[in-house]
């Protein structure tokens, strides 16, 4: 029918909403009303709209799919973006085979990502034979391990968002660089991994320890993990060689960036580097030093005296 009316395979589908709809969203909304606000999230319901393909790749009307591909003439990298949001990672590995121009599936979408992108994105922490099997192959056809998209990010940013360590090692060694490569935000990939953790889970370490005195990056793990009131992560970062007087782009030390958010007890990890308050009233030593001076000239005492709310004394007790 699309393809009879010569409307774009791209074009959007719209699933209105059914008075069934309206109705389970009365219902919530009327019930909802003896919760607590802040733990009920009820949003108005909306109409379903998805491109003419991806209603076809839900469907697993592959023949068709394969029509609007060859005749309707769908962007490829559309196609495949489709397939993976779809989780149809098979039909992905075969349209990928089907395609003999290189160009195709080096491709860019709207925000600059290539199928590698792509890829560690909805791929989430799996690590399939068929997914290294897409990735192997992207490589092999020229779509680039370490290509930045227009935030600046790699590919492995986002594997490593999404814990993925399997991942993570693959577009290392096919791209060894992209691991102290900083997005717009200034944030690496071994940053990254802390943006979507609470549980003191470290995926690249395993991957690499950074050398952080050669680091050139704009933040640091440690810094990230500090901030982020991460204990665990910051512990084992510590335990694996990361620098407690390594700065950011700014001169600030992860000590300094805990001291200005007021996280006391970060702050004795840190000068203890450990999360054993027994250790804290016994030890006598630290690798922090407190004459490190920030782009403004600023020690930690500094920003002690600037942030009340943390004393001079849980710094130089």
């Amino acid at each position: 029918m699309f393809m009879q009316s010569n409307a774009p395979a791209s074009c959007p589908v719209i699933k209105p909403l059914t008075p069934e709809d309206w109705k389970t969203y009365e219902k919530e909304k009327k019930e909802s009303r003896w919760i607590w606000q802040n733990v009920v999230d009820l949003k108005e319901p909306k109409p379903d709209i998805r491109t003419a393909f991806r209603v076809v790749i839900d469907n697993n009307w592959q023949g068709i799919a394969y029509l609007m591909l060859e005749v309707a003439g769908l962007d490829f990298i559309e196609a495949i973006q489709a397939t993976l949001e779809s989780n149809k990672l098979d039909l992905a590995w075969t349209l990928l085979r089907k395609q003999r121009k290189d160009a195709s599936v080096q491709r860019l979408d709207k925000k600059g990502r290539n199928l590698l992108h792509l890829l560690a994105i909805h791929s989430a922490k799996l690590w399939t034979q068929v997914v290294e099997k897409i990735a192997n192959h992207l490589v092999q056809r020229g779509v680039h391990a370490g290509a930045l998209d227009s935030q600046g990010a790699t590919p492995l940013h986002y594997a490593a968002c999404n814990h993925n360590l399997a991942f993570c090692r693959f577009l290392w060694e096919h791209s060894p660089s992209s691991l102290d490569v900083a997005d717009n935000d200034g944030v690496t990939p071994f940053a990254a991994v802390f943006s979507k953790t609470e549980s003191g889970i470290i995926t690249l370490v395993d991957v690499r320890v950074s050398d952080e005195e050669e680091s050139k990056d704009t933040t640091t793990p440690l810094i990230e993990a500090a901030v982020s009131h991460s204990v665990k992560v910051v512990t084992d970062l510590l335990k694996h060689g990361a620098s407690v007087n390594f700065p950011k782009h700014n001169g600030r030390t992860p000590l300094m960036e805990a001291v200005r958010n007021n996280m006391v007890d970060m702050v004795k990890v840190l000068i203890y580097a450990t999360d054993d308050i027994a250790v804290w009233e016994i030890k006598e030593t630290t690798d922090v030093d407190l004459t490190l001076q920030d782009n403004d000239g600023k020690s930690v005492t500094h920003h002690c005296v600037q942030n009340r709310k943390v004393t001079t004394h849980a710094v130089t007790e």
